[in-house]
């Protein structure tokens, strides 16, 4: 039985194909490659059969959070209403309970990580994210910022990656 989400009236190949298209459109071609669109795991067990070397980081927030971020930073989300909270909560509630479910189809291959912990504990979550990832440790992942633009390249399309130039920062910890 296929994870193909029911609304893809495309094969498996075709979905790959197109995967792979968007993918190499975003950069240089690289040894790994990442998305971190949080959408992207709604559809995880699929992209699993696409990509059978994939490895999921799960990155799990405090919802209330992850919907002030949203709406405070006016993020364009299908089916959200950026002036309710509320609304945006149960929407959010929503996605993250098929995340949750996608990330336990796909097993082994699927890294819960909380938001939280990576920033209050960034080296002890990094040290479990690249062993899940199969890297080696290497302490600059504690300080990404000094290589964006040097050995880190990012994507031009992608609304967060202005967020990603910037230190490991606290105080989004308690913004809401």
């Amino acid at each position: 039985m296929s994870a193909r989400p029911a609304d893809c009236p495309c094969p498996a190949e075709g979905a790959g194909a197109t995967s792979a298209m968007v993918i190499a459109g975003h950069g240089a071609p690289a040894p790994r490659l990442c998305n971190k669109d949080p959408f992207t795991m709604k559809s995880a067990a699929f992209l699993a059969e696409l990509f059978p070397h994939a490895k999921f980081i799960f990155m799990i927030r405090d919802g209330r959070a992850t919907v002030h971020s949203i709406i405070s930073r006016q993020v364009t989300i299908t089916g959200f209403d950026l002036s309710s909270y509320r609304q945006s909560l149960t929407k959010w509630n929503a996605a993250i309970t098929i995340m949750d479910e996608q990330c336990t189809n796909v097993g082994s291959k699927c890294l819960r990580v909380y938001y939280e912990q990576l920033v209050l504990h960034p080296e002890p979550q990094m040290r479990r994210i690249l062993e899940f990832l199969g890297l080696p440790w290497n302490a600059t992942v504690l300080h990404h910022e000094q290589f964006i633009g040097k050995a880190i390249s990012l994507s031009k399309v992608e609304r967060s990656s202005d967020q990603v130039v910037k230190p490991v920062n606290v105080d989004a910890l308690s913004k809401w």
